[in-house]
């Protein structure tokens, strides 16, 4: 938390901590001061402890995979690697796209197991993380930047790419540089030069604040994606359990006339199905070919999932409404 002050006499846990002794260092900020005593709740919801299992049984590490992960060290040439968990997950020749899957903590695992046995010895993790927070008309701004300093073309291009990329993401959450390297095909250093000139242009930048902008189209574009979320509920209820491939749903979309004909809503289809697996014990969803982007779909409880749905939405239909009126008519779009 970076936070070094001997006077503190609350922490409060905002959520269930990823390990007892996660836990025990976050408390640990209270009473510096020796005089002091300090209370450190902890706040938590039921569904919040199946989320942290679920976590945990995501991130179990077999044998099989220690292995790999060893032999990936072993085929480096020199006796210090420097490798990140993705680049050792993508040499291990793990799925690192399917979310169902953590192989961050799984990599980081094994690092772990083979340094009690005494196969390697680690030394300070020097992943670098970036930007988190992006500024209204970014694009707007950028492109200003590029006239005002004359920056060429691949460099424009370059700077656009990444920009998209930490826009597109929608998660508050900071960004790994070698995962951007790896998703947009650039080189780490590349990647990381651009986040910092975007910082400095004030385009980006580490703020923790919260910040909504929302136009008045909002509830129309809601209402859009509500709606293909229901069909594809019933949709698969139909199917209960098998192999459907991505493409396959967005046809079924297309030809029920939910989107448009030309409409490609795969990347939305895909992070919907992702969302359904929070809910406990009642849908299963996993990659089984990247190639034909097909998944192994299972529905085992379609009246929890439904209500889970109905209630996200009910709530959802509410603070887009709220915001919706406040929106300024004169204008297209407004921060809150």
């Amino acid at each position: 938390m970076g936070v070094d002050k001997p006077n503190i006499e609350t922490v409060i846990h905002y959520e269930v901590s990823d390990s007892l002794e996660n836990y025990a260092q976050e408390a640990g900020r209270g009473a510096r001061d020796k005089r002091l005593r300090a209370m450190c709740p902890l706040l938590f919801d039921e569904s919040d402890l199946d989320k942290h299992f679920a976590s945990l049984n995501r991130s179990k590490v077999s044998a099989s995979e220690i292995n790999a992960v060893f032999r990936v060290l072993k085929k480096q040439k020199s006796k210090k690697v420097t490798m990140t968990a993705l680049e050792i997950a993508k040499a291990a020749n793990w799925d690192i796209e399917d979310s169902s899957k953590d192989y961050d903590t799984k990599v980081k695992t094994a690092l772990l197991e083979l340094e009690r046995e005494g196969y390697l010895e680690r030394s300070r993790n020097k992943v670098r993380y970036f930007a988190d927070a992006v500024a209204k008309d970014s694009f707007e701004s950028l492109y200003k930047k590029f006239e005002e300093d004359n920056i060429d073309e691949d460099k424009q291009k370059r700077l656009t790419l990444i920009l998209s990329a930490l826009i597109g993401r929608g998660k508050p959450r900071t960004v790994q540089i070698d995962e951007l390297s790896y998703l947009l095909g650039f080189e780490r250093e590349e990647v990381a030069a651009a986040i910092l000139q975007l910082k400095e242009w004030q385009i980006i930048n580490d703020s923790k604040d919260l910040s909504l902008y929302i136009k008045k189209s909002a509830l129309k574009r809601y209402e859009v994606v509500k709606k293909i979320e229901f069909f594809l509920l019933d949709y698969i209820k139909r199917l209960q359990e098998g192999i459907v491939s991505m493409r396959s749903l967005n046809e079924a979309l297309i030809q029920n006339e939910i989107i448009k004909q030309d409409d490609n809503k795969i990347e939305l289809v895909k992070e919907i199905l992702k969302l359904w697996r929070q809910v406990k014990n009642s849908f299963h969803f996993y990659r089984v070919s990247r190639q034909h982007d097909s998944w192994q779909i299972t529905l085992e409880d379609y009246e929890a999932l439904k209500k889970s749905l109905q209630t996200k939405h009910a709530i959802a239909e509410k603070v887009i409404t709220h915001f919706v009126s406040k929106v300024d008519t004169g204008r297209k779009d407004t921060k809150t």
